[in-house]
Formats: C-alpha cells, sequence, structure tokens
C-alpha cells in the first residue's frame, strides 16, 4: 500500500504557477514550472507529483487529456490529506 492520492486535474496555462503559489517550498516538493508546463500539455501519460516533506505523502497529478475517467464520478475518497498539527495540516472535505 502507498502513501498517496491520485488526482485528475484539469490545468489550463499558468496553472501549474498558481500550484507552486499554494503548494510552497520548502514545505511541498513540485517539479519545475517547465516540467509541469510539458506534462500539462500531453496527450497521453502526462502527469505529476507534489510531495509533502514532513509526512512524505504524495499527491499524483494527471490530465484528464491522459487518463480514463468519467466526471463528477468519485474514485475514492481521502478523509485526511495530512496529520492534524503538522505545519502542512489540510483536510478535504470528503
Amino acid at each position: 500500500m502507498t502513501n498517496d492520492v491520485d488526482l485528475v486535474a484539469r490545468l489550463e496555462p499558468g496553472s501549474p504557477g498558481l500550484l507552486q503559489q499554494a503548494f510552497p517550498e520548502p514545505l511541498y516538493y513540485l517539479p519545475p514550472l517547465e516540467t509541469m508546463e510539458q506534462e500539462r500539455r500531453r496527450t497521453r501519460f502526462g502527469h505529476f507529483n507534489i510531495i509533502h516533506h514532513e509526512t512524505a505523502l504524495r499527491a499524483d497529478v494527471y490530465s484528464p487529456a491522459t487518463t480514463r475517467c468519467t466526471p463528477g464520478r468519485s474514485i475514492g475518497a481521502v478523509p485526511k490529506l495530512w496529520p492534524e498539527g503538522s505545519s502542512g495540516s489540510r483536510q478535504s472535505s470528503m
């Protein structure tokens, strides 16, 4: 079992820069902006990771163009992404 969550995100041009603001270093690892933009534009297998350094929890972010998913269909719920009190503490609304 891995400690990760898979996300399908429709990223527009410039969205990776917003992700860098939302998940700042040194709390999180994100690939370089150019890499996220390149993965965003891929028509097959485009993805990248966001990693919370303190807990090593990982989000695998996939482009809808590279996945077979149905909009609005849940692929699983993650009740909590980070432990209470951690410096990156956030809870999902699921």
